[in-house]
């Protein structure tokens, strides 16, 4: 319930003139229609003035048509502010926490997606490649890759929930995250091929790179039947010591070549399937902010991450490549996606 309004001048009147007849202020009260409380305040106080506030506060809540508006920015202006959102939206005076509330019941917070930057060349690319690959079997592509973990992993997931009043757990910093490995692997249809270590201070060039797959993917192929080896297709990004001439004349060498060396779009990490699999693997290195203290133990960590992977999961890695085509094809390059 609002406050009523001060009391008037004649109500004033009425009290003192009531008063000086000894009326009690009850009876005075009921006489004017005003609460108790009232009267005995202005019979304490005469001269008191109620204090009106500069703020009359704000909105709790908002109507139907806010809600509609509120929409309308949401899909305008992903990733805005509250305070914006309601700004644009024409919904003002509406504190932050109620803010949040609202938008709650509609949208979530969430990170901006991180992709490569496409110009017109590499769209061209990235169409020519699907269409060049629309009709391939994905199953039948060798996608592999390399990448580094660290002993302290991302920063970016050692963030999660504490009980109010409880510390937070501390985290240890050190440089360069404390050192790490890389590693290598390759998927085919639901087969996982490694993970393999490379082996720690080596710097990978043309040369090491070719060392590394004749001790590494070498043997591998020796165990493929031969009516697999025939459709198998070799994929790797276009790094320095990938698109090196020695590497491709060492792939033609083990049989990989024309249309068994799949040519890969410049900028483009987002379509390798492989990707993925790393961001599965070190998601569950680093489960609830994890760190370690040795390179060993961080590698056992990766291994049985690898291993936990069920074979379903990377069959749907591959076979989502031919989804990526079609909308590459679609969107005249621009898709990006992982």
């Amino acid at each position: 319930m609002g406050r009523r309004k001060d009391l008037t001048d004649a109500e004033k009147g009425i009290i003192i003139k009531e008063l000086a007849n000894s009326t009690r202020p009850e009876v005075i009260a009921k006489r004017i229609n005003r609460h108790i409380v009232t009267v005995n305040k202005f019979l304490n106080n005469p001269l008191r003035k109620r204090k009106i506030r500069a703020d009359r506060g704000s909105r709790k809540s908002v109507s139907k048509r806010d809600l509609n508006s509120l929409k309308r920015k949401l899909r305008r202006n992903p990733g805005a502010t509250s305070a914006r959102i309601f700004k644009e939206a024409g919904v003002p005076e509406i504190p932050k926490s109620t803010r949040n509330r609202i938008l709650a019941k509609m949208a979530e917070t969430k990170c901006t997606k991180k992709n490569p930057l496409l110009t017109t060349r590499h769209k061209t690319l990235r169409i020519n490649w699907a269409k060049n690959y629309m009709k391939t079997d994905m199953k039948h592509v060798l996608f592999t890759d390399e990448s580094r973990a660290t002993l302290d992993g991302p920063d970016g997931w050692s963030r999660g929930w504490v009980l109010r009043g409880d510390q937070c757990p501390t985290r240890i910093r050190r440089q360069q995250g404390g050192g790490g490995v890389m590693i290598w692997a390759g998927i085919v249809g639901d087969e996982l091929v490694g993970p393999v270590r490379v082996q720690e201070g080596v710097k990978l060039t043309s040369q090491t790179y070719c060392q590394f797959l004749k001790s590494v993917l070498e043997p591998w192929l020796e165990e493929v039947p031969l009516s697999r080896l025939r459709n198998l297709i070799y994929m790797h990004d276009n790094a320095p010591s990938h698109a090196a001439k020695a590497t491709a004349q060492y792939l033609q060498s083990i049989g990989f070549k024309n249309k068994t060396l799949m040519i890969w779009p410049p900028n483009s990490p987002d379509l390798n399937p492989i990707e993925n699999l790393w961001s599965i693997v070190k998601r569950r290195v680093y489960a609830d902010g994890k760190q370690y203290s040795s390179k060993d133990a961080l590698w056992e960590a990766i291994k049985q991450a690898a291993d936990s992977i069920p074979r379903s999961m990377i069959g749907k890695l591959t076979e989502s490549v031919n989804e990526r085509l079609f909308d590459i094809v679609r969107l005249n390059g621009s898709h990006v996606g992982k």
